[in-house]
C-alpha cells in the first residue's frame, strides 16, 4: 500500500481511530486504579487466610508440651519429634506455605527463641533444595534455643502472643522474603506458651495477588477492538465501561466473600478430614467439627441469599401505617424473650412518634439487627439505649452502645456489602458484613436515611429516620 492509500485510509476511518484511541486511554485510566484495588483486595484475603490457618494450626498444640522443649537437649525427646511432625504436616496441608515453626519469648524484647521447626528432623539431602551439595543459610532449619531478631517485625513484638495476626509488610531474613501469619499456643490454664508461625514466600504471595486482574485485560482488549471495528460501538461505549466496573466490583465482592468468609470453615473441614483419614483423632469429635464448619458455610450462603432477596425484591414496597414505637417495643420484647440475660440491659426511651408508612416486618428486622450488633460489640453488663423521637415530619430511631466503636479508617465503608470494621473481627470472627448493608437498603427504600456516630473504644450510635405520614 502506497503513502496516498495509507493517508486516504486514515482520513476515511479517522472517527473510528479517534474513538478507539479515546477508549484505550479511558480504559487505561480506569484499569490502573482497578488493578491496584484488585491487588489490594487479594493481598487482604491472602493475609486473612494466613491468619486463619495459623489459628487453626495453633489449636493442635498444647502449651504444656511446648514448655518441655527447652533447648538442644530436648531434640532427643518424643515431645520434640511429635511437635516437628505436626508442624511438617501443617505445612503440607496448608497451600503455598514454605515454613512452619513455634517460638517463645526471651528476656530480650527484641529476640525470640525457636522451640521447633518443621524442617528440624530433615536430612541434609532433603534440606539441600538446590542440589549443590551445600546447605545454604536459607535452607538451614532452626533448632531449639536458636534466637531470632524481631526488632523489625512488629507483629512478633506482642500481637502474635495475644491473638491471631499477620505481617503488614514483607519480612526479609536469611530464609528470604516472606509474609507470615501467627497465632498463640495456649496452656490449659489459658496462659500463652509461645506463638506458632507459618510463612508464605513473598514472590508467591505477590503472584497470587496479581491473578485477579487478568480477565479485566481481556475485556479491555475486546472493547477496544469492537470500537475500532465499528462507529456504531460508540452508542454502546458508556454502557460497556459501566458494565465492566460493575462486574469488577461484584467479582471483588465475591472473591472477598469466598476467601474471607468461607475460607475458615473450608480449612477447618480439610484439616479435620486429613486427621480423620490418618486416624490420628477421635472420629466423633472430628465429625462434630466438620458438621459445625459446614453449618457455618450454610449460614453464610443463607445470609447472602437473604441480602440479594432484599435488594432485588419488591417486598419493601408493601407499606402499612404503623407506629415506630410499637415496632421497637416488639423488637425489644423479642430480644428479651430469646436472651433473658440481655433483656435487662436494654433501656428504652419512646416519645410520641406518629405513624409511618413502611413494611413493618422489614423495619422490625432493621431494629433487631442494630440491637444484636450493639449486644455483640459491647462489654457484658453495659447498658444499651434505644430511643424513638420525632422532629418535624420525620421519626428517628437510634441505638447506642458503649462498645468497641469503629476505627476512623473503617467508617467510610461500614455500610458497604461485606464490609466489617477491623476490630469487629476480634469480637465476632465469623461475622459476614451483610447486615448493615441490608438495613440501609431497607431504610432508604422506605424513604428514610441511615447513619451513625462512633468513637473507637467508646461506643457507637446507629440511627435511621423515616418520613411521617
Amino acid at each position: 500500500m502506497d503513502t496516498k492509500s495509507i493517508r486516504r485510509c486514515i482520513r476515511g476511518n479517522a472517527a473510528a481511530l479517534f474513538l478507539g484511541a479515546a477508549l484505550f486511554l479511558l480504559i487505561f485510566a480506569e484499569g490502573v486504579p482497578l488493578y491496584a484495588r484488585s491487588q489490594s483486595i487479594m493481598q487482604d484475603l491472602l493475609r486473612q487466610r494466613l491468619m486463619t490457618a495459623a489459628s487453626l494450626a495453633a489449636e493442635q498444640f498444647r502449651g504444656e508440651d511446648i514448655d518441655r522443649i527447652t533447648g538442644p537437649s530436648s531434640m532427643k525427646t518424643k515431645t520434640f519429634r511429635d511437635t516437628v511432625v505436626k508442624l511438617d504436616r501443617i505445612r503440607t496441608i496448608v497451600p503455598n506455605i514454605s515454613f512452619a515453626y513455634i517460638m517463645r519469648k526471651t528476656k530480650d524484647p527484641n529476640a525470640l527463641m525457636f522451640i521447633a521447626d518443621a524442617d528440624a528432623l530433615k536430612s541434609g539431602d532433603v534440606l539441600d533444595k538446590n542440589g549443590n551439595g551445600v546447605i545454604e543459610p536459607e535452607e538451614e532449619p532452626s533448632f531449639p534455643g536458636d534466637l531470632y531478631d524481631i526488632s523489625d517485625i512488629s507483629a512478633l513484638q506482642g500481637p502474635a502472643f495475644e491473638r491471631p495476626t499477620v505481617d503488614e509488610e514483607i519480612t526479609i531474613d536469611q530464609w528470604g522474603e516472606l509474609i507470615s501469619g501467627y497465632a498463640p499456643v495456649f496452656r490449659a490454664n489459658g496462659t500463652v506458651a509461645g506463638t506458632l508461625g507459618i510463612d508464605m514466600n513473598a514472590h508467591e504471595y505477590l503472584a497470587l495477588s496479581k491473578r485477579a486482574f487478568s480477565p479485566l485485560l481481556l475485556i479491555a482488549v475486546s472493547l477496544i477492538a469492537l470500537s475500532v471495528a465499528s462507529l456504531a460501538g460508540y452508542a454502546v461505549w458508556n454502557r460497556k465501561i459501566e458494565a465492566m466496573r460493575m462486574v469488577n466490583n461484584e467479582r471483588a465482592s465475591l472473591l472477598e466473600l469466598v476467601s474471607h468468609q468461607l475460607g475458615a470453615p473450608i480449612v477447618t473441614i480439610k484439616w479435620w478430614a486429613e486427621l480423620l483419614k490418618e486416624g490420628s483423632c477421635d472420629s466423633s469429635d472430628a465429625c462434630d467439627k466438620i458438621v459445625t464448619a459446614a453449618e457455618r458455610m450454610n449460614g453464610i450462603v443463607r445470609a447472602l441469599r437473604g441480602a440479594e432477596h432484599v435488594v432485588q425484591s419488591d417486598e419493601s414496597m408493601h407499606h402499612e401505617s404503623v407506629s415506630t414505637s410499637n415496632i421497637v417495643r416488639d423488637a425489644v420484647r423479642q430480644i428479651a424473650a430469646e436472651r433473658p440475660d440481655i433483656g435487662n440491659r436494654i433501656e428504652t426511651r419512646l416519645e410520641i412518634d406518629g405513624t409511618v408508612r413502611i413494611n413493618p416486618r422489614l423495619i422490625h428486622g432493621v431494629v433487631i439487627e442494630l440491637l444484636e450488633n450493639a449486644i455483640v460489640y459491647s462489654e457484658p453488663g453495659t447498658p444499651i439505649h434505644i430511643a424513638v423521637s420525632r422532629k418535624g415530619k420525620t421519626v428517628r430511631v437510634s441505638v447506642m452502645d458503649r462498645g468497641c466503636g469503629i476505627p476512623e479508617a473503617d467508617k467510610p465503608r461500614i455500610f458497604g456489602r461485606l464490609a466489617r470494621a477491623g476490630n469487629a473481627r476480634l469480637m465476632k470472627p465469623d461475622g459476614n458484613g451483610i447486615g448493615l448493608f441490608v438495613c440501609k437498603t431497607i431504610v432508604e427504600r422506605a424513604g428514610g436515611r441511615m447513619g451513625f456516630e462512633s468513637r473507637e473504644g467508646q461506643g457507637s450510635v446507629f440511627w435511621f429516620t423515616l418520613p411521617v405520614g
